[in-house]
């Protein structure tokens, strides 16, 4: 019986292809080359790091050192800080012997009213006109429009700043009766003297117990009067000596409003106005 022929893969030296160790192999290439990739992301980090590192120095350290410092601006006076001190010159041609100046803490009607009769108080010779100075704490002209606004509000104090200069004249005229005052204001140049003597007429509505030292008693009726050929207004008192007088008064070379508590206080006052 014939034996059976030993069927066996003939031995060859030739390599035997096994996907295991491929795959290991090229594991072991991936990570052969990690290291490598991290050490250079540690590079790139660390030039990162740097240069943010020197931003930070140049902004905080080198530039204020190069820098130059930004002047803060100073800031303007406010409307109510006076920079500049506003002298008083007196609308009276000749001045009277008796002058006195009185200094505002404030423009309410209740302290121009005490330092008002704080001047009078001693008295003068019936007769007499003393100018008064108006000014404030700090030895500036108290605008005529801001001073008038505390004994009227119709006109407006905004009318009174058009149509007056700031400067102003105040007195105060003496009798056998009492204390006077009286105030002289000069128009601006330009303004229309007929609309003013027309729209200035509304002093007669307002409170003219205001304008006295002491109590006026109640008034008649306003009136034309005559001061000098020039028209005025008056209402009497009915106290001994009270009279509200106002005349918007054209002379050669300036216009004046003039108001008067007497009107012997009036016609004192125009004598020294030069007419």
């Amino acid at each position: 019986m014939p034996v059976p022929e030993n069927v066996l893969p003939p031995e060859t030296n030739e390599p035997v292809f096994r996907p295991e160790t491929q795959s290991a192999s090229g594991l072991t290439i991936e990570s052969e080359k990690a290291p490598a990739d991290g050490k250079k992301l540690a590079v790139w980090l660390g030039v990162f790091v740097g240069i943010i590192a020197l931003g930070l120095i140049g902004y905080f350290v080198v530039y204020p050192l190069i820098s130059t410092p930004e002047v803060s601006p100073q800031p303007s006076p406010s409307p109510t800080q006076s920079t500049n001190v506003s002298p008083h010159n007196s609308l009276f041609i000749s001045p009277p012997a008796l002058t006195a100046e009185i200094n505002l803490s404030n423009l309410l009607y209740s302290t121009i009213m005490d330092s008002l009769r704080g001047v009078s108080a001693g008295g003068n010779p019936a007769g007499s006109l003393q100018e008064v100075v108006i000014s404030d704490e700090n030895s500036n002209q108290v605008p005529f429009s801001s001073f008038v606004a505390a004994f009227v509000t119709n006109p407006a104090a905004s009318q009174f700043m058009n149509w007056f200069e700031d400067d102003f004249t105040a007195f105060v005229y003496y009798d056998a009766n009492g204390a006077w005052p009286g105030y002289v204001a000069k128009v601006r140049n330009g303004v229309n003297i007929d609309e003013l003597k027309s729209a200035i007429g509304a002093l007669e509505t307002a409170d003219l117990s205001k304008f006295f030292i002491s109590n006026p008693g109640a008034f008649s009726a306003f009136k034309a009067g005559n001061l000098n050929g020039r028209t005025t207004r008056y209402a009497i008192g009915s106290t001994s000596g009270a009279a509200f007088n106002y005349g918007v008064i054209d002379t050669t070379s300036n216009v004046f409003l003039l108001i008067s508590t007497s009107y012997e206080g009036l016609r004192s006052a125009t004598s020294y106005l030069g007419f």
